[in-house]
Protein backbone atom coordinates (compact mmCIF):
# COMPACT_ATOMS: atom_id res chain seq x y z
CA UNK A 1 0.00 0.00 0.00
CA UNK A 2 0.98 3.68 0.04
CA UNK A 3 2.89 3.66 3.38
CA UNK A 4 5.07 0.78 2.12
CA UNK A 5 5.64 2.64 -1.15
CA UNK A 6 6.64 5.74 0.79
CA UNK A 7 9.05 3.75 2.96
CA UNK A 8 10.44 2.16 -0.20
CA UNK A 9 11.03 5.59 -1.73
CA UNK A 10 12.83 6.86 1.38
CA UNK A 11 15.05 3.76 1.45
CA UNK A 12 15.78 3.98 -2.26
CA UNK A 13 16.59 7.68 -2.15
CA UNK A 14 18.87 7.14 0.86
CA UNK A 15 20.68 4.27 -0.85
CA UNK A 16 20.94 6.07 -4.17
CA UNK A 17 22.43 9.09 -2.43
CA UNK A 18 24.85 6.83 -0.56
CA UNK A 19 26.06 5.25 -3.81
CA UNK A 20 26.60 8.67 -5.35
CA UNK A 21 28.49 9.91 -2.29
CA UNK A 22 30.63 6.76 -2.21
CA UNK A 23 31.58 7.27 -5.85
CA UNK A 24 32.93 10.71 -4.97
CA UNK A 25 34.70 9.36 -1.88
CA UNK A 26 36.34 6.69 -4.01
CA UNK A 27 37.44 9.26 -6.61
CA UNK A 28 38.85 11.44 -3.83
CA UNK A 29 40.72 8.49 -2.30
CA UNK A 30 42.05 7.52 -5.75
CA UNK A 31 43.38 11.03 -6.30
CA UNK A 32 44.86 11.30 -2.81
CA UNK A 33 46.45 7.85 -3.18
CA UNK A 34 48.12 8.98 -6.39
CA UNK A 35 49.38 12.18 -4.79
CA UNK A 36 51.03 10.18 -2.03
CA UNK A 37 48.72 11.15 0.82
CA UNK A 38 49.90 8.88 3.64
CA UNK A 39 46.37 8.68 5.06
CA UNK A 40 45.23 6.90 1.90
CA UNK A 41 47.18 3.71 1.39
CA UNK A 42 46.27 0.69 -0.71
CA UNK A 43 44.05 -0.62 2.10
CA UNK A 44 42.05 2.63 2.36
CA UNK A 45 41.67 2.75 -1.43
CA UNK A 46 40.47 -0.87 -1.47
CA UNK A 47 38.04 -0.10 1.34
CA UNK A 48 36.55 2.86 -0.58
CA UNK A 49 36.21 0.62 -3.66
CA UNK A 50 34.48 -2.14 -1.67
CA UNK A 51 32.12 0.29 0.04
CA UNK A 52 31.13 1.77 -3.33
CA UNK A 53 30.54 -1.71 -4.70
CA UNK A 54 28.41 -2.68 -1.69
CA UNK A 55 26.25 0.43 -2.16
CA UNK A 56 25.74 -0.38 -5.83
CA UNK A 57 24.88 -4.02 -5.09
CA UNK A 58 22.16 -2.90 -2.67
CA UNK A 59 20.62 -0.87 -5.50
CA UNK A 60 20.40 -4.01 -7.62
CA UNK A 61 18.80 -6.36 -5.09
CA UNK A 62 15.38 -7.00 -3.56
CA UNK A 63 12.70 -4.34 -3.27
CA UNK A 64 15.20 -1.56 -3.84
CA UNK A 65 16.41 -3.19 -7.07
CA UNK A 66 12.84 -3.64 -8.30
CA UNK A 67 12.13 -0.03 -7.45
CA UNK A 68 15.23 1.14 -9.29
CA UNK A 69 13.98 -0.78 -12.34
CA UNK A 70 10.49 0.72 -11.95
CA UNK A 71 11.86 4.26 -11.69
CA UNK A 72 13.97 3.61 -14.78
CA UNK A 73 17.44 4.32 -13.41
CA UNK A 74 18.83 0.79 -13.50
CA UNK A 75 21.08 1.53 -16.55
CA UNK A 76 23.15 3.98 -14.48
CA UNK A 77 23.41 1.47 -11.66
CA UNK A 78 24.29 -1.36 -14.06
CA UNK A 79 26.97 0.81 -15.72
CA UNK A 80 28.50 1.51 -12.32
CA UNK A 81 28.46 -2.18 -11.41
CA UNK A 82 30.03 -3.05 -14.77
CA UNK A 83 32.79 -0.48 -14.25
CA UNK A 84 33.43 -1.85 -10.78
CA UNK A 85 33.73 -5.39 -12.16
CA UNK A 86 36.01 -4.34 -15.01
CA UNK A 87 38.34 -2.26 -12.86
CA UNK A 88 38.54 -4.29 -9.65
CA UNK A 89 41.84 -6.03 -10.40
CA UNK A 90 43.35 -2.83 -11.76
CA UNK A 91 42.36 -0.85 -8.66
CA UNK A 92 43.66 -3.54 -6.31
CA UNK A 93 46.98 -3.70 -8.19
CA UNK A 94 47.38 0.07 -8.59
CA UNK A 95 50.71 1.45 -7.43
CA UNK A 96 51.13 4.97 -6.13
CA UNK A 97 53.51 5.85 -8.94
CA UNK A 98 51.27 4.55 -11.75
CA UNK A 99 49.79 7.94 -12.69
CA UNK A 100 48.64 6.82 -16.16
CA UNK A 101 46.64 3.88 -14.82
CA UNK A 102 45.21 6.01 -12.01
CA UNK A 103 44.04 8.63 -14.54
CA UNK A 104 42.46 5.90 -16.72
CA UNK A 105 40.60 4.39 -13.77
CA UNK A 106 39.57 7.81 -12.53
CA UNK A 107 38.26 8.77 -15.98
CA UNK A 108 36.09 5.65 -16.11
CA UNK A 109 34.53 6.42 -12.75
CA UNK A 110 34.17 10.14 -13.41
CA UNK A 111 31.95 9.27 -16.38
CA UNK A 112 29.53 7.68 -13.90
CA UNK A 113 29.10 10.78 -11.72
CA UNK A 114 26.57 12.43 -14.03
CA UNK A 115 24.39 9.33 -14.56
CA UNK A 116 24.45 8.51 -10.83
CA UNK A 117 23.48 12.11 -10.03
CA UNK A 118 20.62 11.89 -12.53
CA UNK A 119 19.54 8.58 -10.97
CA UNK A 120 19.42 10.19 -7.53
CA UNK A 121 17.43 13.13 -8.90
CA UNK A 122 14.94 10.80 -10.58
CA UNK A 123 14.55 8.74 -7.40
CA UNK A 124 13.98 12.00 -5.49
CA UNK A 125 11.33 13.12 -7.98
CA UNK A 126 9.65 9.73 -7.72
CA UNK A 127 9.63 10.08 -3.93
CA UNK A 128 8.15 13.58 -4.22
CA UNK A 129 5.35 12.24 -6.45
CA UNK A 130 4.62 9.48 -3.92
CA UNK A 131 4.51 11.98 -1.08
CA UNK A 132 2.28 14.35 -3.06
CA UNK A 133 -0.08 11.49 -3.87
CA UNK A 134 -0.20 10.47 -0.22
CA UNK A 135 -0.78 14.06 0.86
CA UNK A 136 -3.66 14.37 -1.63
CA UNK A 137 -5.25 11.15 -0.36
CA UNK A 138 -4.89 12.28 3.26
CA UNK A 139 -6.29 15.71 2.41
CA UNK A 140 -9.33 14.07 0.81
CA UNK A 141 -9.72 11.78 3.83
CA UNK A 142 -9.53 14.72 6.27
CA UNK A 143 -12.08 16.64 4.22
CA UNK A 144 -14.49 13.69 4.35
CA UNK A 145 -13.95 13.32 8.10
CA UNK A 146 -14.65 17.03 8.57
CA UNK A 147 -17.87 16.79 6.57
CA UNK A 148 -18.95 13.71 8.54
CA UNK A 149 -18.19 15.44 11.84
CA UNK A 150 -20.17 18.51 10.78
CA UNK A 151 -23.05 16.25 9.74
CA UNK A 152 -23.01 14.53 13.12
CA UNK A 153 -22.93 17.89 14.94
CA UNK A 154 -25.77 19.22 12.81
CA UNK A 155 -27.84 16.05 13.38
CA UNK A 156 -27.13 16.26 17.11
CA UNK A 157 -28.16 19.92 17.14
CA UNK A 158 -31.40 19.17 15.33
CA UNK A 159 -32.16 16.32 17.75
CA UNK A 160 -31.48 18.62 20.69
CA UNK A 161 -33.84 21.28 19.32
CA UNK A 162 -36.53 18.61 18.74
CA UNK A 163 -36.02 17.32 22.28
CA UNK A 164 -36.44 20.81 23.75
CA UNK A 165 -39.58 21.39 21.66
CA UNK A 166 -41.05 18.02 22.71
CA UNK A 167 -40.28 18.75 26.34
CA UNK A 168 -42.06 22.08 26.13
CA UNK A 169 -45.02 20.44 24.44
CA UNK A 170 -45.20 17.71 27.10
CA UNK A 171 -44.95 20.34 29.87
CA UNK A 172 -47.84 22.24 28.27
CA UNK A 173 -49.90 19.05 28.10
CA UNK A 174 -49.19 18.34 31.77
CA UNK A 175 -50.48 21.79 32.75
CA UNK A 176 -53.77 21.20 30.99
Amino acid sequence: GPPRATLFAYATLFRSTQAEAELHRFLDALQRYGFGDERVGREALSERFEILWSRVKILQQGDVGRGIDEIGVSPAIAATADTLRRTERRVMALGRDDAEERRNISAQFEKLAGPLRQATVRVSRYENRLLASRRDRLSSFYMQMTIYALGILLSGGILLVLLVLERRRSNELLRL
